[in-house]
């Protein structure tokens, strides 16, 4: 696999990953433990962004 390819899957790996906790937060509720998710999926969103970024520059 080439080094794109790579980061592309990891982009969409983590675009995945970061809609799953944001579901995942909208069915705990309220409290701490939803704002770990909250964060945890902006993190992974992040990620994700910078990764497509990345991608585009290779």
């Amino acid at each position: 696999m080439d080094a794109p390819q790579v980061f592309a899957l990891g982009a969409v790996g983590g675009g995945l990953v970061s809609l799953a906790l944001q579901i995942t937060a909208l069915f705990v509720g309220r409290g701490s433990r939803r704002s770990v998710f909250v964060r945890a999926a902006n993190g992974s969103a992040a990620l994700a962004l910078v990764l497509a970024a990345v991608v585009l520059f290779l």
